[in-house]
């Protein structure tokens, strides 16, 4: 269960957690918690574990024998032979029976052995299935926390944005009331930060959209509205990783759970294939038998050669018999059956063999896409980064012309804007950089933390 907190640990803080029904802020390490506790997906997939481990419990009680008693109340009307009496009677008759049966498997062509270890597989594979769950599902949520981080942020930037302008139009409105300026100056900046405050609000819904995602994905009250608490990231280097693409492709396919899963449903389904193939081989059981009788006609008497009239108790102990034997099942014409339970066997294994390539091929190319992505985001990040440098230093020029009036207000906003564009493809860059990082981190078996 090691990678399943990989994802747990993806902040720095305390691994303590308390429900939140005295409070309304939430950190990373607590949405993981809540997640793992929450997911229906998870729990379905445990509810899966649970099942395959009692049916392995079950292949092992195979081996053991079966015992059952019985016992059994018959009435008689007319004419009857009574097998206590060894009598042709004609009255009502009572008859009981009871004893106890015992069986055991001695060779059913190692189908018992052959069917624990699918099931031992199966239980492995069920829980390999969970830690994929598991992994999906806080994937997930890392994702949508990032989300409301970069949400947070370029709400932030639009802010900042505003108050340039807010600053600019006061200047205006200054140089407007002693006349240096004409009214078209101040319209058209007052229209400008309607617009940056409608986009400022869109960006205000989005946010509230992300925090409503995540609240759905853990099974949050979502009339409740919940602080999340942004870990600093500001240190972090953004950069290539050290690793090259071969060792995280090797340590991924080694260690990931979707790997292990189809590896393992591999393993369960050869076992199949096996078990079926023993139905061709013949089945040896060892049968016990202990039993006794009661007629209410009595029973016979060897010595006297008579009927005597016996209670019930004394008949039962007096009847008493036993008797062992050895049976043996060789299966001749059975329609086929075994031959079609083999051949659906075999397509099973080959189909888990193939799943086997698929699984493989699909967690390839996941690898090689995020490392992609991270190379790509750190040289976008860096190309952004000197873009912004030179943007920033554009801006600064142009508010100084746009303050001495050499500089219209069309251009002076262009300069603006291309700069809040930079700033958010900056950020969108940087957290992009962060997930998949993480992601190559968990392929490789790292503790994730921030």
């Amino acid at each position: 269960m090691k990678t399943v907190f990989y994802f747990f640990l993806l902040f720095n803080g305390s691994l303590g957690f308390n429900y939140l029904s005295a409070q309304t802020r939430m950190t990373l390490d607590q949405a993981i918690k809540i997640a793992l506790e929450n997911n229906l997906s998870i729990q379905q997939s445990e509810l899966n574990e649970k099942t395959a481990e009692s049916n392995y419990l079950q292949s092992k009680a195979a081996y053991l024998p079966s015992i059952n008693g019985n016992w059994s109340g018959t009435r008689n009307f007319g004419t009857t032979f009574d097998n206590v009496t060894f009598q042709r009677v004609q009255r009502t008759t009572d008859n009981s029976f009871t004893g106890i049966q015992g069986s055991i498997t001695l060779f059913n062509g190692m189908t018992n052995h052959h069917t624990l270890h699918q099931n031992e597989y199966t239980v492995a594979a069920a829980q390999a299935t969970t830690r994929k769950t598991e992994n999906d599902v806080l994937t997930n949520v890392v994702l949508t926390y990032l989300q409301l981080l970069f949400d947070s942020e370029n709400i932030r930037i639009s802010q900042d944005k505003i108050k340039i302008i807010q600053e600019q139009l006061d200047k205006r409105e200054k140089e407007f009331n002693v006349g240096k300026i004409t009214k078209t100056e101040i319209l058209n900046l007052k229209s400008q930060i309607a617009s940056e405050k409608l986009n400022l609000i869109n960006q205000q819904n989005q946010l509230e959209k992300d925090k409503l995602k995540l609240a759905q994905e853990l099974l949050l009250d979502p009339e409740i509205n919940y602080q999340y608490d942004f870990p600093d990231t500001s240190g972090k280097q953004i950069q290539i990783p050290a690793e090259t693409l071969s060792d995280i492709l090797k340590e991924g396919l080694s260690r990931m759970p979707e790997i292990q899963e189809v590896d393992l449903k591999e393993k369960a389904s050869f076992y199949g294939l096996r078990k079926a193939r023993s139905g061709h081989y013949p089945t040896i059981s060892l049968n016990g038998n202990f039993g006794s009788s009661y007629s209410s006609n009595g029973i016979f008497n060897p010595t006297t050669f008579k009927v005597e009239d016996t209670p019930y108790i004394d008949q039962l102990r007096q009847n008493q018999n036993q008797s062992i034997s050895i049976q043996v099942s060789v299966p001749i014409f059975n329609r086929l059956t075994v031959r079609n339970q083999v051949r659906s066997a075999n397509l099973s294994h080959q189909q888990s063999v193939f799943q086997q390539k698929v699984a493989r091929n699909t967690l390839t190319q996941k690898i090689q896409q995020a490392y992609l992505d991270v190379v790509s985001a750190v040289n976008k990040y860096s190309a952004v980064q000197e873009q912004l440098i030179s943007l920033k230093e554009n801006f600064k020029m142009a508010q100084i012309r746009y303050d001495a009036g050499a500089l219209d207000f069309f251009s002076f906003h262009e300069t603006l804007n291309n700069q809040t564009k930079a700033s958010s493809e900056l950020l969108q860059a940087k957290y992009d950089f962060l997930f998949k990082r993480k992601i190559l981190d968990l392929y490789l078996g790292k503790t994730l933390s921030f």
